[in-house]
């Protein structure tokens, strides 16, 4: 005698319940947890591998006022074309993150100084044009954009 049991439902229950703890609900893009552990994961490889690292925090320009101005729902369709935005300019192996609100935070692996600050000017570039949605037109300029990148000295301490 056998006994079988579907356990389907039980799986997407768990999948579900990782993906809303390790992603951003709204954009999709990984959240704070996620991020850390994949900036762990960089550091650790870029000291392995002996390669540069780069992280760039992305905080967009006036988006409280469209918030608070237009609502939520014009303030989500921003974030998430921003979210996709974002997205398109990246490798595979980069990681973009939003933090929370309007902030966003790239991880760029086995990339130096120069070719961040590139990534960055075409991250500047993709965001200017504005985002249309319900046939209006929006601005979401990043306040700032600025690439780090961690010496190997103090890659070394952690």
């Amino acid at each position: 005698m056998a006994i079988f049991s579907d356990i389907t439902e039980r799986k997407a229950s768990e999948e579900h319940i990782q993906r809303l703890a390790h992603y951003d609900v709204l954009t999709g893009l990984p959240n704070r947890l996620l991020f850390h552990a994949r900036l762990d994961q960089a550091l650790a490889n870029a000291k392995r591998h002996e390669t540069p690292l780069a992280l760039m925090f992305i905080d967009l320009d006036r988006f409280k006022h469209i918030n608070d101005s237009l609502g939520h729902a014009v303030g989500d369709q921003l974030l998430i074309s921003v979210a996709q935005r974002l997205q398109s300019c990246l490798r595979e192996i980069d990681t973009v993150a939003r933090l929370g609100g309007d902030e966003f935070v790239v991880i760029l692996e086995a990339v130096g100084a120069q070719d961040a600050a590139r990534v960055a000017q075409k991250l500047i570039d993709e965001l200017a044009p504005p985002h249309v949605f319900a046939r209006t037109a929006w601005s979401a300029r990043p306040a700032s954009a600025s690439p780090f990148t961690p010496t190997t000295a103090s890659m070394r301490k952690r």
